[in-house]
């Protein structure tokens, strides 16, 4: 027999609420002071129901298989008599165990609405989810908001236990803790988190217990803003750190590498056309050193820039001359797609822009070893200018897509890993985003957003007067 949790058992006694602990076979594997003295019942007694309830008792274990939650009316068998329960049920799959608060069965008020008509007035303009329920746990009333928060209609909320706001939630010892401390305190607060359409929101429930109107009220928070801030800040933050010792690291290696050079350039004036050979190598590599150098740098001091009303299709097209030369050793075509009739102007700096997309077509270049074409294009969509770097290389796995623009992290044997680190930090500078958009052995797209001229000079000004 599966015993419980004997942490749980602390947490069952506290609750002014009658909870008994079952196993499928309806026995009493737990059960607290007030189950007791409303049941007449305790530990391995079995709980007895008439015929109509055990069909009904059937139907529970094989909904809460698939759902954690469940609500029904059960008749109970209490020594000659027979009383109807109200059941709410959470299922503990890992030790087939059924956690339920029960009640004595009555009906809905259905005057509760009229007689809390002020409060559910200002449901509608209400800015966040906000939910009421009776004392026993049952959602009696909600406003829209919680049902776009929850992602559940209000059909598959109301006048469902309360525990059924937490469906599409993970963390369920978090959510016991909050009602054993809502059944305790009166008060309780939590923050959990949902993947919504790819990506993480959070939300921030706290719940109140109003004894004059014996009721709880819940109201939902969307946090997911606070929580991108705050990572963007230690984000931020860690760059900072890490921009400070790249920085002073590369000023302490070029004072050894501008040495290093000066002594190079005397020993070629006596050196054979053997040994030059091997020297032009050194330097070579000397000079790559630099760059490197140089990008750290400039990722660690950004500077003051000046920004003017730029064509991004005009830079478009002077990448393609630059970039050409590099694309054709490597049997790469290079196809231009832009607008003919917008000029898809923005305002930022135009070298700046420049560089950022010759390193997306140079990694581009990188990807494709056996030839092919790399797409530059220029569309506008929703008012926003989309500038997109589309080759036809091997691709980028999944789990490596989200680390791509972390500084130092890189996919080539050769790499620094600052490159697209440099993508994003200009992106930021122009208000825009980046993307990519990657299929193994089918190539990766790198997707860069920029604000119209109009949008983006008043975000310009609005971050001045910030």
């Amino acid at each position: 027999m599966v015993k419980v949790n004997p942490i749980y058992k602390e947490y069952l006694q506290p609750i002014s609420t009658p909870i008994i602990v079952l196993n499928t076979s309806r026995q009493i594997e737990s059960i607290n002071d007030q189950a007791t003295h409303l049941l007449h019942l305790k530990e391995n007694d079995v709980l007895q129901l008439d015929k109509s309830s055990q069909v009904v008792w059937d139907r529970l274990i094989k909904q809460l298989s698939q759902d954690e939650y469940y609500h029904c009316v059960l008749n109970v068998i209490l020594k000659d008599q027979i009383e109807k329960f109200n059941f709410v049920c959470h299922f503990d799959r890992k030790n087939s165990l059924i956690y339920a608060r029960i009640k004595r069965h009555t009906k809905y008020n259905m005057n509760v609405n009229k007689k809390f008509a002020q409060v559910y007035s200002m449901f509608k303009d209400f800015p966040n989810g906000l939910l009421i329920s009776e004392l026993d746990g049952v959602i009696i009333d909600l406003n829209d908001n919680s049902t776009i928060m929850l992602g559940l209609d209000k059909c598959q909320l109301m006048n469902k236990p309360h525990e059924q706001m937490f469906s599409q939630f993970n963390d369920t010892h978090l959510q016991l803790q909050y009602f054993w401390e809502l059944s305790c305190n009166g008060q309780a607060t939590i923050e959990l988190s949902r993947t919504e359409n790819d990506s993480i929101r959070w939300y921030k429930f706290e719940s109140k217990i109003n004894i004059t109107h014996k009721l709880i009220y819940t109201t939902i928070t969307d946090e997911t803003e606070k929580y991108q801030l705050k990572q963007e800040l230690d984000h931020q933050n860690s760059l900072k750190l890490l921009g400070q010792l790249a920085a002073t690291i590369a000023h302490e290696i070029r004072n050894p590498m501008t040495s290093i050079k000066g002594f190079l350039e005397l020993v070629k004036l006596n050196s054979t056309e053997e040994n030059m050979k091997y020297l032009n190598i050194m330097k070579s590599e000397l000079v790559r050193m630099e760059e490197i150098l140089a990008e750290v740098l400039d990722l660690s001091k950004p500077v003051e820039r000046k920004f003017d009303s730029i064509s991004i299709p005009k830079i478009v097209m002077e990448v393609e001359e630059i970039m050409k030369p590099l694309a054709a050793i490597h049997q790469i075509v290079i196809q231009v797609k832009v607008p003919k009739t917008h000029s898809a102007e923005t305002l930022g700096n135009a070298n700046r822009i420049k560089q950022m997309l010759i390193n997306l077509v140079k990694n581009a270049v990188e990807e494709m070893h056996h030839g092919g074409t790399i797409t530059i294009s220029v569309r506008m969509v929703n008012g926003k200018i989309q500038l997109a770097v589309s080759d036809e290389g091997k691709g980028i796995e999944k789990d490596k897509l989200a680390r791509l623009f972390t500084p130092f992290y890189t996919t080539k044997s050769d790499g620094t890993g600052l490159g697209l680190q440099f993508v994003k930090q200009v992106m930021e500078e122009h208000n825009g985003s980046i993307r990519v958009n990657s299929k193994v052995n089918e190539g990766s797209t790198f997707v860069a957003e920029f604000p119209c001229l109009k949008e983006s000079s008043q975000q310009l000004w609005e971050k001045r007067s910030i």
